[in-house]
């Protein structure tokens, strides 16, 4: 059986997705998967995010999708900022 952690809208507030974690982490086993459904709001949020489920949870893969504020990264194949969520996912997808 696989645990999945799922949420979206960061919005930049990675203090309150750290509070989040914290509580998830205390409810349910250790999480093997963290999806976030968007709107980090700037790459360095994303790479935020990702740092922070790690501080939490190490060795969980994270999937980073984009949300209709994240307007700067477009998801495309080869296209930079799809290389930054993959290098910060450590998964690739092509």
């Amino acid at each position: 059986m696989h645990y999945i952690g799922t949420t979206s809208d960061v919005h930049g507030d990675i203090s309150n997705l750290k509070s989040w974690l914290s509580n998830l982490d205390k409810d349910s086993k250790p999480l093997d998967y963290m999806i976030f459904g968007g709107d980090y709001v700037g790459p360095k949020e994303a790479e935020n995010c990702v740092k922070a489920v790690n501080e939490e949870s190490q060795g969980t893969q994270v999937i980073l999708a984009k949300g209709n504020h994240d307007a700067c990264c477009c998801i495309k194949n080869l296209d930079t900022p799809l290389k930054f969520i993959c290098k910060y996912s450590k998964k690739e997808y092509n």
